[in-house]
């Protein structure tokens, strides 16, 4: 609450207190809120349905994969690396995961014809789908670890057949079994066998998989995995253009509202204002037929258009009353004037000199008037030493 009155507030301080800043600032304010949430909720709901497009698009990839895959030489080629690794110690297998030339040398009876097959296989769908990597494995159900068979990376970042990294629980059941997400239930979507997660070295990556049999307790899978980079950067890139897109159509939201104000409420209100005041200032200066109310043509349709019309027929009225009243004045001034002069002429009609016989020492002689109103006065003679008369006049 301002801590002045109108009166006392310079331009600035009025402007902020005024009924267009109040509104300005109020629609602003909420404009920002309603585009901060859209903006949120909207972000949410495109990475949502990125993500899920990106788990779609990778289950499908394996699911390709699995398919054009011989499963049969797929399973065998899988029997060879399950036995090797199974035959080792658990300090070996350590090493197989440090990338260790001697313990993954074991591993090259895997390397057959059907091996080089499968990775032509796996590159040309992880190439067709613009995926990240490709490549069969089996899962060591005790630890967790995802030990590679084939891998399709034709670069340096090879997986050679034997090397290892490993799954947390969560993480391997959401990529054998889905995960049900909140965009999944929405829509009314079923679980994706997939998982969205940074694993180092590999980053953020989509990680699907299909499983195609079991090798005793060990399960081999055909798995892709997507880039996930990608969909953060196409994320930025939306959220950066629909904040523009938002806050465009705020700015232009603002201006609408705020002129709309301008025109039907600011502007109506302010024109009352200055008609009061004319008129106030008129009255002072002695005017009395200035209309100022009655010349403004106020049509907003509103309590504003019914509080212009209020001040009309009561600035109507308020002439109506001050002729009556003008008229009415100057008629007592006049009968004033009248009775003034009555007064005087009855008053003349009376003695002046007393005593009326100062040589008479037997009477005495007094009067007194008594007013009935202005005219018309009733005289009492006393005489005074003889009997007591009264004489009215």
């Amino acid at each position: 609450m301002p801590r002045k009155q109108v009166a006392e507030m310079n331009t600035l301080e009025r402007l902020h207190y005024s009924i267009g800043g109040k509104t300005f600032r109020g629609i602003l304010i909420f404009s920002l809120i309603i585009s901060l949430a859209a903006a949120g909720f909207g972000s949410y709901l495109y990475m949502a349905s990125i993500r899920r497009e990106f788990r779609s698009r990778t289950w499908q990839m394996s699911r390709t994969g699995a398919y054009m895959l011989d499963t049969e030489k797929t399973l065998e080629m899988a029997g060879k690396a399950v036995e090797i690794y199974a035959g080792m110690s658990e300090e070996e297998r350590l090493l197989l995961h440090d990338r260790d030339p001697g313990m993954l040398s074991r591993f090259d009876p895997v390397r057959s014809a059907y091996f080089e097959e499968t990775r032509q296989i796996l590159d040309e769908i992880r190439k067709s789908h613009e995926g990240r990597a490709a490549f069969t494995a089996f899962i060591d159900p005790d630890t967790g670890r995802r030990v590679f068979i084939a891998d399709s990376d034709p670069t340096e970042g090879f997986c050679p057949p034997g090397s290892w990294d490993v799954y947390d629980e969560d993480l391997l059941k959401a990529i054998l079994e889905g995960k049900a997400y909140a965009i999944d239930s929405f829509y009314g979507f079923g679980a994706i066998p997939s998982a969205i997660f940074r694993m180092e070295p590999y980053g953020y990556r989509c990680t699907a998989a299909t499983a195609i049999g079991n090798v005793g307790q060990y399960q081999v899978l055909v798995m892709f995995d997507t880039d996930m980079n990608l969909a953060s950067r196409a994320s930025r890139r939306f959220l950066w253009q629909y904040a523009i897109f938002l806050l465009a159509i705020t700015a232009l939201s603002v201006f609408l509202s705020v002129r709309h104000t301008r025109i039907n409420v600011t502007e109506p209100l302010n024109e009352l204002a200055e008609a009061a005041e004319s008129y106030i200032h008129d009255r002072k200066g002695g005017g009395r037929e200035g209309q100022y109310f009655s010349r403004l043509d106020i049509r907003t349709g509103d309590e504003i258009e019914y509080l212009a019309s209020t001040m009309k027929a009561m600035e109507q009225d308020l002439g109506t009353y001050v002729r009556n009243l003008t008229r009415i004045t100057a008629e007592k001034e006049r009968i004033s004037t009248e009775l003034s002069l009555a007064t005087d002429i009855q008053a003349a009609m009376l003695p002046h000199i007393y005593p009326p016989f100062p040589d008479r020492k037997e009477i005495d002689l007094f009067a007194s008037m008594y007013p009935a109103r202005e005219v018309g006065n009733v005289i009492q003679l006393r005489p005074f030493g003889l009997k007591q008369s009264w004489t009215t006049v």
